[in-house]
């Protein structure tokens, strides 16, 4: 099956179909995380200004270590998905709302957290997590102006420890799951139709062979009797070239019998 000519074209057809299918499945969980991220950075993006100015941890101009403590159990009670990380300008952690024994970073890139105080709108912006080695993560960030103690900030990530890894996306998500199925459903839909489409086409041509190779195993004493669905004039290419063979058949018989003669 596999040598024929539309088992080759299947062959190929097939294996476009699979890379393509492959590459459209992975541009929608990249752009669907993208956006994720974006959005939820976008509606965040004042949370760490709202917490810096009400002033949960501020008390007369000092950051108080047990109101800080305080305020950072309250507020990931409220959204337990947040982390909240106090940062020197260096980067280096000072306080923190995680567990004991989960912080794997004793400080982060400063870099990132400035563009976002800026007011960078390339969103979204990505910082690094303290909780992972690697990993990067949206986030909020606001500096936290005291008098007399050193310049601080505020650091908000969003999403906590769960990381949206591929299989927990489509597992929550109703919406990329259907929308995976709508894409896998009709590229489905296009390749039976593509292989159907394709057998209709070969299928003159597969006639044209058994005809050819009749007239060889009737010891060229008959003409190629064209099957019907070809034209005897104009048509395509496998129209001409079945005229040129019904020709040459009927001149090699003359031929054989102009030897034998």
């Amino acid at each position: 099956m596999i040598r024929s000519l539309y088992g080759k074209i299947a062959a190929v057809l097939l294996g476009l179909f699979i890379v393509i299918g492959l590459l459209n499945v992975m541009w929608t969980l990249f752009a669907t995380r993208l956006y994720i991220q974006e959005a939820s950075q976008r509606l965040n993006f004042r949370l760490a200004d709202y917490v810096v100015a009400n002033r949960f941890f501020i008390e007369d101009e000092v950051v108080d270590q047990g109101a800080l403590e305080r305020s950072f159990e309250v507020l990931m009670g409220i959204n337990p998905s947040i982390e909240l990380y106090l940062l020197d300008p260096d980067g280096r952690i000072l306080a923190y709302s995680a567990p004991e024994g989960k912080i794997r970073r004793q400080s982060v890139s400063m870099e990132p957290v400035r563009a976002y105080i800026a007011g960078d709108r390339n969103l979204p912006i990505l910082g690094e997590d303290p909780r992972g080695r690697r990993e990067k993560k949206v986030f909020s960030a606001a500096r936290v102006d005291t008098e007399g103690q050193p310049e601080a900030y505020l650091y908000v990530i969003l999403g906590g420890e769960e990381s949206e890894s591929v299989a927990s996306m489509i597992k929550r998500s109703y919406i990329l799951r259907l929308s995976l199925w709508v894409t896998g459903s009709g590229m489905v839909f296009v390749l039976v139709s593509g292989l159907f489409l394709f057998h209709k086409i070969t299928r003159r041509h597969r006639n044209l062979t058994v005809a050819v190779e009749g007239f060889r195993e009737d010891d060229f004493r008959r003409p190629v009797s064209l099957p019907p669905g070809f034209r005897q004039r104009g048509g395509d290419e496998i129209d001409r070239l079945a005229g040129v063979f019904a020709e040459m058949s009927e001149r090699i018989i003359d031929q054989i019998s102009s030897i034998k003669r």
